[in-house]
């Protein structure tokens, strides 16, 4: 048992220092929040109906000296916000937090880090827009504006 734990661990470290990158995308004007160092670029979400679950897409950039630690996410329109690491063979195991390190960025829409809405309160049709908030450790919180639809594709579809 000590073993795996062990292994996750080295494992979850690996993981997140391979899915940093040093540099971040430009952001065009309506698809970035920031507050301090963190900026939330392009948060969005695909179709969904209440009660079910779905993912979330954007890239957190930390562009401050300091390590941010990201330890909760909420938002009105689902009963829960959860952090998951997919790990081989697809399995999913709960993040208490994770940390995103000075001058990098982590794109949660192509990494194996990801954000869910649990328990959606109602349909996510396309082109309305809900909060998000991250609770960070020890810098306070954000809220950004999430979009029902892929905007890589030109909007919501």
């Amino acid at each position: 048992m000590l073993k795996r734990k062990s292994f996750r661990s080295i494992a979850l470290c690996s993981l997140a220092a391979a899915l940093l990158s040093a540099t971040a995308a430009p952001a065009m004007a309506g698809e970035l929040d920031q507050t301090g160092r963190l900026q939330i670029v392009r948060p969005w979400t695909n179709l969904a109906v209440a009660g079910s679950a779905t993912r979330l897409h954007m890239k957190m950039v930390n562009d401050g000296p300091d390590d941010l630690h990201v330890i909760k996410l909420t938002s009105p329109i689902a009963s829960a916000v959860q952090l998951v690491l997919v790990e081989a063979g697809s399995q999913r195991v709960k993040l208490p937090s994770i940390t995103l390190f000075a001058h990098e960025s982590m794109d949660l829409g192509r990494s194996h880090v990801r954000v869910t809405l649990k328990g959606l309160r109602r349909d996510l049709r396309a082109g309305e827009q809900f909060p998000l908030t991250f609770h960070l450790a020890p810098h306070g919180r954000i809220t950004t504006t999430v979009t029902v639809g892929d905007p890589a594709v030109g909007g919501a579809f």
